[in-house]
């Protein structure tokens, strides 16, 4: 807010006035926001981070205590940290400095170039953020601009001096972009150029000419034109051009056959498609130190017979008009950017419609055109349409003019810039275009400098229009990774290269591909060796290197993949051993069909697609069905569900019925006419649907959903089905109790709980783009895997499939794009590349080194839509593949027939054991559950089948809540009255599972008088608790035993435990009973002695309604007691053992009794 007020007030003309109000008015928004979450108490999941920082900047006596407490600290996958998180490591590391990071990380000017200002030019190295510089505006036009950012950096380098005829002299590296004048007609033939020619549906040809733009006008079919070498001489440039075509197999054959031309037609198509020209072209590019994506010239859009080329202009402070004044500098220059293209190829008119692309007739076609401040805008507006419709791009800035006119140069790197083609330099408070004379090369190590420049992207250095070449800030800051060094210099490196998983060959594979991030990595930084080596034991599997498998569509993608899998199954490797990575949800679509219809069993693991699964799909469609009778689309899907199986053909009838008399679904089903005509068994189900919907709307008058919704699953039988889950079901109960947890957090905000609140709230959440992720599927459920590239950080697999390589989705071009953060805010240090782009190849490297034994990487022409997909360029890079080496596999018609077969019989296999090396963490809870009944274990805690909430366990909460927020004041030292306790138990209660409303009103009384009975207590004890719901934590072996206690009181005679209970104890004998045989207060025991070495003095339980406290004195019994349960239950977790064990008592009590079929209640 600060620094937008700031910017408003040193606002000078009106377009610095509007971005200034934008800020303002973003940053009171945001300020307004902060008011709401802290009136309302939540924090969102960035001040989880920003508050602790700030908590620990402005008290001193906290930050102490927790460097006290974290003497030594571990960060994990520090290169994912941003900022915030870095500085609370730092102040938390700043007292002992015992701080270990783990990290896998995987265009400028030299000092003392003169950049110009309008006092005079400065060196490079002196400018800071927020310093004035001269900039061209457009035009010829100059205009100031203020540095928003400075990057140094020291490097290794190709550098380039480009000198021209007036004596300008600068130099550069050779990544810097320049803007670079090549006339349609060159004015003087003094250089010939040796250039490479692209025709794009044949590839490339090397040839001689002095005028690069009109010997591409010459050759009309052909696309771009890149110059490599201006020579001296035509003998020199006839060497070059011999010499490379032999050497890099680039043939030298017009595309428009010249007469006496012999290999002319099919011949020349043979050759271009029979040499490589592509993958050559780009070997002599790289080696020269060219880009080929940047050209000297291009033919203009043109559809004409079957071919069509488009092209995409992005102009750089794009103007229509030449502003007043001559020679004066402009202080207040509107400055837009701005993107067109236009075409009238029917095709790509068709595809920028499907796209929703606006289109406004032009002369030639249909033409799209935007402006924007913003350059980023521009230019992914540019990339988006660049690939949509497969065109030529060309960056373009009217910097300066020549002969008076304004003319366009050219974005390009300066290793492109060639002798006898001109730079804008500054003349007289002009830009003017200067023909370069000579450009010499040279290598070196040196510190380098580059300016980030608001608005128009380019300054004057030495004289010479230059643009800039930061990328702007993206998300989590890599700069920690590269900088710790710089911070901690006496941090030990130890740098793991060996690796215990891939075979050698995925390695080198992914190593090939990791360094194209270069010079952004630690070792490139500092000189480290990272390349991983295998090491395995010998009598390890070999494995074998990655594969690439191209397919002709997507269905062949994914049919040929499982069928790999069945490969795999059939040749002994289980399910399970075989993992499908993608890269987004819906990537996954085609891979499960594909899946189900050879019977495979599958997991998924997304980071959405909660509300699209199809149990939960039921749920929703029942949920609307009773709330919104007018729903069809829901009531359709009920019926036809395998809970009440309408079939088809008499729901068919009813539906057409409805639609034609523009009728509800639900009031035909409720009268069926005489003239649909229904089965017997179709009337059948019809009935018991709409009895069941009739009774479910009168249970909603009263029921909150969340019960509505367990009946529904009860009645139906689907609880019952759940209660018998085999492994594959295992899943689908979990994301059932994922949904109902969402039903629950709903209650807690809707002003009424019922269904039809509940519905209204979940659409507008859908409306909004909300869909949880679904329920995380264990590793060793006896299925095949598929799950996002996110998910599978840190897991392995035998056989891994990378599918959906192709560009555009991995890497991806759909870029989040957040408000804009201000330059002067950003702390973090940008990184030369393309950040985006190598997050992306970050994550495909960690894709690629999933795989234990086998790795395929996979790809598909046709992805859906009419344009044919790419290879993606990691595949490429990892595989040392030229661009088009890939051929796609296409499937036979039979095998296009086969993938309409139904689905077999899916298969029923069990969980597969825990090892018995494998961390397993569980809680005193679950230990008592799994001691009670091994079944109701596996209910809760594996399958976590929904529970209707009991009027027992809402008390229970309330009371506790209460008793928590009472507590924690008190051992803080701060008073709490009364009507405030009681306010806390309010808050707590929730109206569900009780019998009655009078019921409900009973129970909520007895609780008020039992906390106002235990605060006058606690008033009067004068006893402050030590500690309020500690957390302890210890291990037996591989067993990790977590909980927390509720009170601790260190007394002169020892500690004290506390547990609070709920439940209804009125004699003492009975309490004192109650804790002496309390497996909790055991596990407790054991808990304190593991971590202190100390018993407790007494453990209680002290009983809420009654004020009765049972107490217990530990002995060595209670440990041996605590660690024979802990150890029973865990071993039968391990091996998977669900038997039940009914008795009368525990069955009775059990809220799984009405569907558990062992269940010892039922007469």
């Amino acid at each position: 807010l600060a620094h937008a007020e700031a910017l408003l007030a040193a606002a000078q003309d009106d377009e610095s006035r509007l971005e200034a109000e934008e800020h303002l008015e973003l940053a009171r928004v945001y300020a307004q926001y902060k008011t709401l979450m802290a009136r309302l108490g939540p924090v969102d999941f960035g001040d989880q981070i920003v508050e602790a920082l700030r908590l620990f900047r402005t008290r001193p006596h906290v930050l102490r205590r927790y460097q006290g407490r974290f003497r030594h600290i571990l960060v994990d996958e520090f290169q994912d940290t941003n900022y915030a998180q870095n500085q609370v490591v730092e102040l938390l590391a700043a007292a002992h400095r015992n701080l270990t990071v783990v990290a896998d990380d995987d265009q400028c000017l030299p000092a003392g170039t003169p950049v110009e200002t309008p006092v005079g030019p400065r060196p490079i190295e002196t400018l800071q953020a927020g310093d004035p510089v001269l900039t061209a505006v457009g035009r010829g036009f100059l205009g100031t601009a203020q540095v928003s950012r400075v990057l140094r950096r020291e490097r290794r380098a190709r550098f380039l001096t480009l000198e021209t005829e007036r004596g300008h002299r600068v130099t550069v590296t050779d990544n810097h972009k320049m803007f670079c004048y090549v006339p349609r007609v060159a004015k003087s033939k003094t250089f010939t150029y040796v250039y490479l020619m692209e025709r794009r549906d044949l590839g490339w040809r090397i040839g001689v000419t002095n005028d690069l733009s009109v010997r591409l006008c010459l050759e009309r079919s052909a696309d771009r034109i890149v110059g490599l070498r201006a020579c001296a001489t035509a003998a020199e440039a006839r060497y070059l051009e011999a010499l490379w075509s032999l050497q890099y197999g680039i043939p030298t054959l017009p595309f428009k056959p010249r007469k006496g031309m012999v290999v002319v037609g099919e011949y020349l198509d043979r050759l271009f498609h029979e040499v490589d020209t592509r993958k050559n072209a780009e070997r002599l590019a790289s080696d020269l130190g060219v880009d080929l994506n940047a050209h000297h010239f291009t033919l203009g859009a043109v559809h004409r017979g079957g071919r069509s080329r488009v092209k995409i202009i992005v102009t750089m402070c794009y103007r229509r008009h030449s502003p007043k004044g001559r020679g004066r500098l402009l202080k207040a220059a509107q400055i837009l950017h701005g993107v067109a293209l236009e075409t009238s190829a029917p095709v790509i008119v068709e595809r920028l419609r499907a796209a929703g692309v606006p289109l406004r007739k032009a002369k030639r076609g249909w033409l799209v055109r935007t402006t924007s401040a913003s350059i980023r805008e521009i230019g992914l507006k540019a990339e988006f349409l660049r690939e949509l419709t497969e065109g030529v791009l060309e960056v373009r800035f009217d910097a300066g003019t020549a002969n008076i006119q304004h003319r366009s140069a050219l974005v390009m790197p300066a290793g492109n810039v060639l002798p006898g083609h001109s730079l804008p330099v500054v003349r007289r408070n002009r830009v003017v275009y200067d023909r370069v004379v000579r450009v010499s090369e040279e290598w070196r190590t040196e510190p380098v400098f580059d300016l980030e420049v608001d608005r128009t992207h380019n300054f004057v250095a030495s004289g010479i229009v230059v643009h800039n070449s930061i990328y702007k800030w993206r998300g989590a800051a890599l700069s920690n990774v590269m900088e710790f060094k710089e911070q901690y210099p006496d941090a030990r490196d130890i740098v793991l290269t060996d690796n215990y998983r891939c075979p050698q060959d995925v390695l080198d594979a992914a190593y090939r591909l990791i360094q194209h991030n270069n010079p952004d990595r630690l070792e490139v930084k500092y000189g480290i060796a990272k390349k991983l080596r295998r090491a395995l034991p010998a009598d390890a599997p070999e494995g074998k290197g990655p594969a690439h498998l191209a397919y002709d569509t997507i269905s062949s993608q994914a049919d040929a993949v499982v069928d790999l899998i069945a490969r795999e199954r059939a040749a002994g490797r289980p399910y399970k051993d075989c993992a499908i990575l993608v890269r987004a949800n819906n990537d996954a679509e085609p891979f499960l069909r594909a899946l189900n219809m050879r019977g495979i069993p599958w997991t998924f693991s997304g980071n959405a697609g909660l509300y699209g699964r199809p149990e939960i799909r039921l749920l929703i469609a029942f949920l609307r069905s009773v709330a919104h009778p007018d729903d069809s689309v829901s009531l359709h899907y009920l019926a036809s569900s395998a809970i009440y199986q309408v079939p088809i053909v008499d729901l068919t009838k009813c539906s057409t019925y409805a639609d034609r008399k523009h009728r509800w679904l639900f009031d035909v089903l409720r009268g069926i006419p005489v003239e649909v005509q229904v089965s017997e068994e179709g009337a059948a189900a019809i009935r018991r649907l709409m009895a069941d919907l009739e009774r479910y709307m009168e249970l909603a008058r009263e029921s909150p959903t969340g019960e509505l919704l367990y009946q529904f699953l009860l009645d139906s039988g689907e609880m019952t089905r759940y209660a018998k889950a085999p492994a594959e079901l295992e899943q689908e109960v979990q994301n059932v109790s994922k949904f109902f947890n969402r039903v629950r957090d709903a209650s807690r905000v809707l002003k009424y709980d019922n269904v039809r609140e509940f519905v209204n709230h979940l659409d507008a959440l859908i409306d909004a783009g909300d869909d949880p992720a679904v329920a995380e599927a264990d590793t060793d459920t006896p299925a095949v895997h598929v799950l996002t590239l996110h998910k599978a950080k840190g897991l392995e697999w035998p056989v891994v499939f990378l599918v959906n390589c192709v560009q555009n989705k991995f890497p991806s071009i759909r870029r989040s794009e957040p408000i804009e953060m201000p330059a002067p805010l950003i702390k973090d240090t940008l990184p030369e590349g393309d950040f985006h782009l190598q997050e992306e190849r970050r994550l495909f490297y960690v894709g690629m080194t999933r795989a234990k034994e086998a790795l395929y990487l996979t790809s598909a022409e046709d992805m859906g839509g009419r344009r044919k997909w790419k290879v993606s360029q990691f595949v490429l890079e990892a595989l040392d593949l030229p661009k088009d080496a890939t051929r796609p596999f296409k499937a036979r018609a039979i095998e296009e027939l086969g993938r309409h077969a139904p689905p077999p019989a899916p298969l029923s296999p069990g969980l597969a054991p825990i090892p018995a090396d494998e961390v397993l963490a569980v809680s005193h809870n679950q230990v008592d559950d799994y001691e009670t009944c091994p079944l109701k274990y596996q209910y809760i805690h594996v399958l976590r089948i929904p529970l209707r909430q009991h009027h027992a366990i809402v008390y229970g909460s309330a009371l506790h809540t209460a008793v928590e927020f009472y507590l924690r004041r008190r051992a803080a030292g701060n008073y709490t009255a009364l009507e405030d306790f009681l306010r806390a138990f309010d808050d707590a209660w929730r109206n569900e599972g009780f019998l009655t409303r009078e019921h409900e009103e009973q129970r909520k009384r007895a609780g008020a008088e039992a906390l106002t009975r235990f605060y006058h207590e606690e008033e009067a004890s004068g006893q402050k608790p030590t500690e309020v719901e500690r957390e302890f934590g210890f291990s037996l072996g591989a067993d990790r035993v977590r909980g927390r206690f509720d009170r601790v009181d260190e007394t002169p005679e020892g500690t004290v435990i506390v547990d609070y209970k709920s439940s209804d104890v009125t004699e003492q004998k009975a309490a004192d009973k109650r804790a002496r045989e309390s497996l909790q207060l055991k596990i407790y025991t054991l808990a304190q002695q593991a971590m202190t070495g100390r018993l407790p003095v007494r453990v209680e339980l002290r009983f809420l309604e009654s004020g009765l406290a049972g107490r217990h004195t530990p002995a060595g019994k209670d440990l041996v007691e605590a660690r024979e349960a802990i150890e029973a239950a865990a071993a039968g977790i391990r091996a998977r053992r669900f038997a039940p064990t009914p008795g009368y008592q525990a069955c009775r009590y059990c809220a799984y009794n009405q569907i558990c079929p062992s269940t010892a209640t039922r007469e």
